[in-house]
This record gives structure tokens, C-alpha cells and sequence, in this order.
């Protein structure tokens, strides 16, 4: 696993862990108020800050929950494209589903068995070298899991919108493992003209396909470290994965610290 990915996974588990951690010395706190419908330390003025902040750290568990809802929804998109697939195919070794979408389209989808789709238009409109970069660059997608991975990101992705650049950093993410399969490509014997050219076809689609899709993320940088062969000067994205992470981690801080402080009296 890169490092991306383990930061993606870790920040994950920080949005899922700091709402736990933070209702821990809020629990214990009410639990010692006694049995009353409305305990005396609701009236204090610090204890309503905190259910405020307590309440501020479930934004980003909840709006993954709701990522996962309208994921569910698209499910369901998915299994009837399957259904009416033209069947099943090979290239260079790469076994792929053609299907009827109107335009030139190159996607892998589905999370627990993901599989790579083409096109029609595709298959009849391109070159059989360009078709084969574009199959090898899915292939690389299939292999590691970049489906699931990036409905991690996606979830991530709602878990920081709300902080500044929060988008910005897992846009960054997704364009790397974009660049990763491209790389892939290239290796596995695609040329480099070859992928340029899918990719631009890819990109003129006026229908978005669905999935993780050939043009879907970055395309005018991969098209100039295509043309250029030289690799993107950013910077690795994993610290700043660590450093949003963390910040989460401030909330539930900040609850255990206003209870040892005495700022809320047991």
C-alpha cells in the first residue's frame, strides 16, 4: 500500500474514531448528573459549548453516510448497464465488457469485483493501438482496487469539504493514482502517443460514464506529462492527508481536555 493510501485509510478512521472519542467525557459527565429529565449541568454555559462542539464533530461521519446512500443509489445504475452489455471481450490479454454508452468511454467499476468496460463507439472509432492503451490503463485501475480506493477518497472527500482546501487535497490524491496508471500503461507496452490520443478521444464524451473512467480526473496534466515525459513537480499529497487527520483529532482534544481542566465541574 503507497502512502496515499495509507493516509486515506488512516483519515478515515479519524473521522469515524473522533466523534466516539468525543462523546466519551460527555457520557461519563452525564452519567454522574443523576437520573432527572434535565440534568442541573445542562444549564451551564460551558456545558452547552461542548454538545455544540460535540455536535460539530458528527459533520463529517454524516456527510460520508450520506456519500454512501447516493452510492447505493448508482448501484443499481451499474447492474443494469451490466445487464445490457453487448458481452464479454479480450485485449492484449485484458478481459473487458462492451457496452452501449454513446461515446468514446473507457471505465472500471464496481467496488468488491471490479471490472473494465468499453464502449462501442469506442471499439469501432479507434485505432487498435490507441484502444489498447486505454484498456491497459483500466487494467491498472482494475488491479489495484482503485474503485473501492476511490470511494474512500470520495468519502474523505465529503469528510473535508468543510475544511479550507479540504477538495483541493483529495483532488490531488485521485490525480497521482490517475498518473499511477498511466505510468502502468506505459509499461505494460502502451505508447505514450497512443494513450495521449485515448485520452483525448475519452474527454470529448458528452456523457460522463460512470465509475472510474479514463477522462474522469486531470486530463489536460496528463495530456502535458504525456506530451512532455516529464513527471508533475507537486508535492506528495500524504502529509497534508496526516495533517487534515489530525486536525480532526483537535475536537476530541479539546472535550477531554475542558473536562480534566475543571472548565465543566463533575
Amino acid at each position: 500500500m503507497d502512502t496515499s493510501r495509507a493516509g486515506v485509510a488512516a483519515a478515515l478512521v479519524a473521522v469515524v474514531a473522533v466523534p466516539l472519542f468525543t462523546l466519551h467525557p460527555l457520557e461519563a459527565h452525564l452519567h454522574d448528573a443523576g437520573d432527572a429529565a434535565i440534568p442541573a449541568q445542562f444549564h451551564e454555559v460551558t456545558l452547552i459549548g461542548l454538545l455544540t462542539v460535540v455536535s460539530l464533530s458528527f459533520v463529517p461521519l454524516l456527510l460520508v453516510l450520506a456519500l454512501g446512500v447516493r452510492c447505493l443509489r448508482r448501484a443499481t445504475t451499474l447492474r443494469l448497464l451490466h445487464a445490457s452489455a453487448d458481452g464479454e471481450c479480450t485485449e492484449g490479454g485484458v478481459a473487458y465488457t462492451l457496452v452501449e454508452i454513446p461515446g468514446v468511454h473507457f471505465f472500471t467499476a464496481g467496488v468488491l469485483r471490479s471490472r473494465v468496460y468499453a464502449t462501442t463507439d469506442a471499439r469501432q472509432q479507434l485505432p487498435p493501438g490507441v484502444f489498447r492503451a486505454a484498456i491497459l490503463h483500466e487494467r491498472e485501475h482494475q488491479r489495484r482496487h482503485d474503485v473501492a480506493w476511490r470511494f474512500a477518497l470520495a468519502a474523505l472527500e465529503a469528510a473535508f469539504s468543510p475544511l479550507p482546501g479540504g477538495r483541493r487535497l483529495t483532488h490531488r490524491v485521485a490525480l497521482e493514482w490517475e498518473l499511477a496508471a498511466d505510468r502502468a500503461a506505459l509499461r505494460a507496452g502502451a505508447q505514450p502517443e497512443h494513450l495521449f490520443e485515448a485520452l483525448v478521444a475519452a474527454s470529448s464524451g458528452q456523457h460522463a460514464a460512470p465509475g472510474v473512467a479514463l477522462s474522469s480526473l486531470g486530463t489536460m496534466e496528463r495530456l502535458e506529462v504525456l506530451a512532455t515525459r516529464r513527471p508533475p513537480g507537486h508535492p506528495d499529497p500524504s502529509v497534508r492527508i496526516a495533517g487534515y487527520a489530525a486536525a480532526l483529532g483537535i475536537v476530541p482534544l479539546a472535550v477531554h481536555l475542558a473536562f480534566w481542566a475543571g472548565a465543566v465541574c463533575l
